[in-house]
């Protein structure tokens, strides 16, 4: 039986009203990263001492951090850039109680995620880049700054299984030759539960499919195609 858990980015905490930005390019506003339409970018106005800080109202946690570039492109963001997520119960980032670098997964995204159970709760959380040996400005396509949560094998539903069948055959001559009688294999998922959704809906998904998740490609398509409850109700 194979393993293979999904992780899911559904709780959006860049919120209309709740965060302040630095140094931000009216002609690509911040907001155009909390969009779904990654040909609409951020730029800031320079390459140093950029700062998003979030104001969550009650103190909560952020366990994980994306930023997308453009599709095809690259992150305008270098390697040697220094990035923190911080935060604090109040908003003096001078000397925070929470603070970790980080560091560009690739050159064209950043994900990072937060032990949820080492990770205390602060009201003012905040993202910082700074970027001198940046030729340009600071952009992304997309940011998220949010929860996770990771399905684990045996809770994906009641009952759920997903086993790989191979039907070959091997077999020994009486002059020791082997011979082989290879077939295709091919998988089984048994304990489905799935709903019938609206193509808008159904799109939504596999949107966040292709921004957010680290999934298998083969249960990519089994998730699109059968729509298990369990997702649905996460995506909600």
């Amino acid at each position: 039986m194979a393993n293979c858990n999904i992780r899911f980015m559904d709780n959006q905490k860049i919120v209309d009203g709740g965060y302040t930005v630095t140094n931000e390019d009216v002609t690509y506003p911040f907001s155009n990263a909390l969009g779904q339409i990654r040909s609409r970018i951020f730029k800031s106005t320079g390459n140093t001492a950029w700062r998003l800080t979030l104001d969550l109202s009650f103190q909560d946690k952020i366990t994980a951090l994306c930023l997308f570039a453009p599709l095809g492109q690259t992150l305008g963001i270098t390697r040697e850039a220094t990035i923190r997520i911080e935060a604090d119960n109040v908003a003096d980032w001078s000397s925070p109680e929470l603070s970790v670098d980080l560091s560009l997964t690739s050159d064209d995204r950043l994900v990072h995620f937060l032990d949820p159970d080492a990770t205390d709760s602060y009201r003012f959380w905040s993202l910082y880049i700074d970027d001198p040996a940046n030729p340009d400005v600071i952009s992304f396509a997309y940011i998220y700054m949010g929860d996770y949560t990771t399905t684990e094998f045996r809770n994906v539903a009641p009952k759920f299984s997903w086993t790989q069948i191979d039907k070959s055959r091997s077999s020994t001559s009486l002059n020791g030759t082997k011979y082989f009688d290879l077939r295709h294999k091919y998988d089984t998922l048994t304990g489905f539960k799935y709903s019938y959704i609206g193509s808008d809906d159904r799109q939504a998904i596999q949107d966040q499919i292709g921004c957010f998740m680290i999934i298998n490609e083969f249960l990519e398509h089994k998730v699109l195609d059968l729509l298990q409850t369990y997702q649905l109700q996460k995506t909600k």
